[in-house]
């Protein structure tokens, strides 16, 4: 178990230092596991809930992260804006009404056109028929890992996102593809190239989470 280890650990300095594309691999493979994102930092998971935004075609900006009048993101898209609060919840925690009543006045306030509140963990029934009432879209824990999944595909899986100028879908044959042309000429990111991602294998919290040691 030692060596085994001690070849994770190296395997993962290395990558780090030389495979922007092996990186990719070890964090897609890890964010997949909805355990390990129940034990990010707060703030790492508004980021991936970003990011994941972004491979659906947003520009998304992160509100301050104190005092965000109950919104973390602003996603806009082809002239439609969306509101999103996140909430990292353990399994059988719930979010309640109040929450729900927070994120619609935060719509409101922003003249959104939209609102998404997305979390780890469940909604209360009466979080549900609010939402339905205000038209708020819910993700809870079952739908998040579902969009982990789609969205940040394993190595040799193809994945899809959205051209940001003129929403056509460009194929990605898998995490380590380079840019790619939309067809109307348009560069394309390969959606797992957002910084965020980086960012987030760097940190010692996820090397932990990884079981292995820079």
């Amino acid at each position: 178990e030692r060596e085994a280890k001690q070849r994770r650990s190296k395997s993962y300095s290395e990558a780090l230092r030389f495979n922007v594309a092996a990186v990719r691999e070890y964090f897609s493979a890890g964010l997949r596991d909805l355990r390990k994102v129940r034990q990010m930092d707060p703030f790492d998971f508004e980021d991936l809930v970003a990011a994941l935004l972004r491979i659906e075609g947003f520009e998304v900006s992160v509100t301050g992260r104190s005092h965000d009048r109950g919104r973390d993101l602003i996603a806009r898209k082809a002239g439609r804006t969306v509101v999103v609060e996140c909430k990292r919840y353990g399994e059988d925690k719930a979010v309640g009404r109040p929450h729900l009543q927070k994120l619609y006045a935060a719509m409101i306030e922003e003249r959104a056109d939209g609102a998404r509140f997305v979390t780890t963990g469940r909604f209360a029934r009466t979080a549900v028929e609010y939402a339905a009432a205000q038209g708020i879209d819910l993700i809870d824990a079952e739908a998040l890992q579902d969009l982990l999944v789609r969205r940040l595909p394993a190595e040799g899986t193809p994945l899809r996102r959205m051209c940001p100028e003129c929403q056509s879908v460009v194929s990605f044959p898998g995490p380590s593809s380079s840019a790619l042309a939309c067809p109307q000429g348009h560069t394309v990111n390969n959606p797992l190239d957002d910084p965020v991602l980086t960012q987030l294998a760097r940190s010692s919290e996820w090397q932990q989470l990884f079981d292995v040691e820079s």
